[in-house]
C-alpha cells in the first residue's frame, strides 16, 4: 500500500517503511531483486483492503503482500465473496479497473510483526461484555480503511461484521471524534493509540472503555493461485 506510516510510504522522494524494510531484508536473503507493486486501497463499501490483497495475488501481479493479518479468518477459503476488483496500483489499465479477480486461496509465512489490539467502546456500548471479536455482532463499527484492524473486521468469519462497519480515511483524526460523536458503538485500533485515549477529544461526561486483544501481521503469498481472468 502507498501510504501508511510507519509502514510504508510511497513519495517521489522516495520510498520508505517497515514492511518495505522487511521485503527488502527478505528478496536479499533469498538473492532476489525487490520490485515493489505499489497500490492504493479506496473505501468501497464492495471491496476492502484484505480483498484487494487477495486479487493481486490472484492476478499475479505480485508475489507477497505485506502486512497481513495472522488470523484464522485471514486464510479461510473464500466463501461468499469469491471475486473482487483489483485496487487501484502502479501501471494500472483502464480494463485492470473494470475486471473481477476469481480469489484464490493464500498463505501466511512466519510471523514478522506482533501488535497488540484494542476494541475501544463508546456511547451506549461502553457496559456491554466483549470477550471476542464475535461479541461486536450488531455494534456499529467504525475503522480506518487499509489498516490491519480494517483487514481483521473485514475478514471475521467470512465478513460477518463487514456490513454494520463504517470506513473511514486514515490519517485525517477523523476516529475518535466520530466515536465520541456516537456515529459508531465501537472501533479496533493498535494499543498504543488508546493509551491514553485522546484526552482532547473527551467531553465532559463521556466515557470509552478498552479490550485488548493480541494480533499478529504476516506476508500473505499464493497457496493455490485462482484461475486468472
Amino acid at each position: 500500500m502507498k501510504t501508511r506510516p510507519p509502514y510504508s510510504l510511497h513519495q517521489k522522494t522516495g520510498d520508505a517503511g517497515f514492511d518495505l524494510a522487511v521485503a527488502g531484508a527478505l528478496a536479499q536473503r533469498l538473492g532476489r531483486t525487490l520490485k515493489v507493486q505499489w497500490f492504493e486501497s479506496k473505501i468501497d463499501s464492495d471491496s476492502s483492503g484484505a480483498l484487494e490483497a487477495n486479487a493481486l495475488l490472484s492476478d499475479g501481479r505480485c508475489q507477497l503482500v505485506g502486512g497481513y493479518p495472522l488470523t484464522e479468518d485471514s486464510f479461510a477459503k473464500p466463501g461468499s465473496v469469491t471475486t473482487a476488483r483489483l485496487p487501484d496500483f502502479d501501471g494500472a489499465k483502464p480494463a485492470d479497473r473494470r475486471r473481477r479477480i476469481a480469489l484464490g486461496t493464500i498463505s501466511p509465512t512466519r510471523p514478522y510483526h506482533f501488535a497488540p489490539l484494542t476494541i475501544v467502546l463508546g456511547g451506549g456500548a461502553v457496559g456491554k461484555e466483549i470477550k471476542s471479536l464475535g461479541d461486536l455482532d450488531g455494534l456499529k463499527l467504525g475503522v480506518e480503511d487499509g489498516t490491519l484492524s480494517d483487514m481483521i473486521l473485514s475478514l471475521y468469519r467470512d465478513g460477518r461484521l463487514i456490513e454494520n462497519t463504517t470506513h473511514l480515511l486514515p490519517g485525517r483524526g477523523e476516529l475518535w471524534p466520530a466515536l465520541e460523536r456516537g456515529d459508531f458503538d465501537a472501533t479496533l485500533v493498535p494499543l498504543h493509540r488508546s493509551t491514553p485515549i485522546a484526552p482532547r477529544v473527551l467531553t465532559p461526561g463521556s466515557s470509552r472503555r478498552a479490550i485488548s486483544i493480541p494480533s499478529a501481521s504476516t506476508s500473505a503469498l499464493p497457496a493455490s493461485p485462482a484461475t486468472r481472468r
